[in-house]
Order: structure tokens, then C-alpha cells, then sequence
């Protein structure tokens, strides 16, 4: 069996492993005791944002070395960067947001791995970074939003310092957990969206350049709304990891081609 999109190596978690309804309720009872007990940890708290940016995951397509991931700083990604800021290359960006327990992968997904070939940077924030920073799956809550929100636009903000970033050309993705996020974000300063595997509580909204892919019978698909995205692709599976699947890699790269021949919006 497959994890959700983006857990981590964290034990005894999987969102495909609570068998109903009842373990659901006990999830978000410990999940809401958990935050009253950290009440004044701010989500916001920049030096805690921060970290989540510095310990990012990055993969990126050096002349030399080929494809490489690693975490942001690390030795190989800093030296590329340097070497496309000092050769002044435009490079397009997916930012990915991870599911509710993390990242799982240091290599990278077959598809991420491919998106870098093709001259993306795909760069994953690593929430789980902070000093405080729950598991709270099929749990949202204040504190959460608030926590990926900022996420988001502090990751927006370093790559507006990056010249070699091509700011035209910058998109938000996430599954799961992190789809919800990218999908419920209420800032206009990517490209287009991609969200996989969305809880959609309250939805992507009638929101333009935007991708959704999820499966028909994923049990952790709450509500239609992720249908109002202007493009979807409901796949007949049960498979909540819908990232590992290629029908979803064909739909990414079909989407991000396409956005880029629009040109700039």
C-alpha cells in the first residue's frame, strides 16, 4: 500500500490506514489537544518560516552533474544556483507543497526528477522543519492554514531574490494536505496551480490555470469543489499517492506546456 502524497518517515501514520470514521474523530481530538498545548507558537514566527524554506528539497539540472536533489544549501544545489546566476539563466519553478506528515523522498519522484530534466526547478519546503509542528491529517485548523500560508509566500519571496528564477513562469503545486493549501491560497503570484489529491472542503474555487488530478474512489476526497478548477482529471483508481502515477505525470506535463506557450499572464 502507498502513502499519501508526501508523508514522511514518521511511524504509525498513514492517511490510508484509518479504517473509519471513528478513528477519524480521535485523530482531530488528539490533533486539536496537541495545538491548545502550543497554543503560543506562532505559525508566522519568521525564524521558524524560515527554516522551512533552508530545508527545502530541491531538484535542479546542472550542466555537469546532470539532475540533482538535495536539500536547499546543499553543497551541489548551491553551486548550481550560483552558476545560473552567474550565466543569468531563467529557469521556470514548481514550488511543491508536501501532504500532512512531510516529505517522504530524498531522490525525488520519477516526476519531479523528469520536470528538472525538462529545465523546471522543483523546490518542496519542508513544513516538519519548525520547532513545533504537529501531525494533524484530516484535521485543518487556524493554525495549520496559517502555517502553510506562510510557507508559501516566504517561498515566493526568496525566489523573487533569485535572479536566475524566471518570475514569469513560477507555479504552486501540492498533494494532499499541501494541495488543499495550494488551492485554497488567495495569493496571484504563480503561473498556475496543480493540485493533487485535495481534501476539498472548501475547494479551488473558479480559479484559472488551474490542475486538479484526483482518483474517483479516494476515501480522503471530501466534497466536489476541486471539479470547479478550470482543468481536472479524476483517474478510476483509489490511489490517494496519485503523484506516482503517470496518467498524473502526463496531465502535469501536458499542463505545464501549455502554460508556458501562453506566455507570461
Amino acid at each position: 500500500m502507498t502513502p499519501p502524497i508526501g508523508l514522511g518517515n514518521r511511524p504509525n501514520v498513514s492517511l490510508t490506514r484509518w479504517p473509519g470514521t471513528a478513528a477519524r474523530s480521535l485523530l482531530l481530538a488528539f490533533s486539536l489537544l496537541a495545538l491548545s498545548a502550543c497554543a503560543n507558537m506562532s505559525a508566522n514566527k519568521p525564524s521558524e518560516v524560515r527554516k522551512t524554506w533552508d530545508r527545502a528539497v530541491v531538484l535542479i539540472k546542472d550542466d555537469t552533474l546532470g539532475v540533482i536533489s538535495g536539500r536547499m544549501g546543499n553543497p551541489a544545489i548551491a553551486w548550481s544556483m550560483s552558476k545560473l546566476e552567474e550565466n543569468r539563466a531563467k529557469r521556470p519553478v514548481v514550488v511543491y507543497l508536501h501532504g500532512c506528515t512531510g516529505l517522504y523522498w530524498n531522490e525525488g519522484p520519477s516526476l519531479f526528477r523528469d520536470l528538472a530534466e525538462r529545465g523546471y526547478v522543483v523546490v518542496a519546503p519542508d513544513s516538519f522543519a519548525r520547532n513545533y509542528r504537529p501531525q494533524q491529517c484530516g484535521a485543518q485548523n487556524r493554525w495549520t492554514a496559517a502555517a502553510r500560508f506562510a510557507e508559501i509566500r516566504f517561498a515566493r519571496e526568496q525566489l523573487r531574490k533569485l535572479g536566475w528564477a524566471d518570475q514569469r513562469y513560477i507555479f504552486l503545486a501540492g498533494g494532499s494536505e499541501g494541495g488543499y493549501y495550494a488551492g485554497a491560497y488567495g495569493g496571484g503570484d504563480f503561473k498556475g496551480r496543480i493540485i493533487m489529491s485535495a481534501p476539498c472542503w472548501v475547494g479551488a474555487g473558479d480559479m484559472s490555470n488551474t490542475l486538479a488530478v484526483w482518483s474517483r474512489r479516494d476515501p480522503w476526497m471530501r466534497g466536489t469543489n476541486c471539479a470547479r478548477a478550470d482543468r481536472k482529471v479524476v483517474l478510476d483508481s483509489a490511489e490517494h499517492n496519485v503523484l506516482l502515477l503517470e496518467e498524473t505525470a502526463d496531465a502535469v506535463r501536458s499542463f505545464l506546456q501549455e502554460q508556458m506557450a501562453q506566455g507570461p499572464s
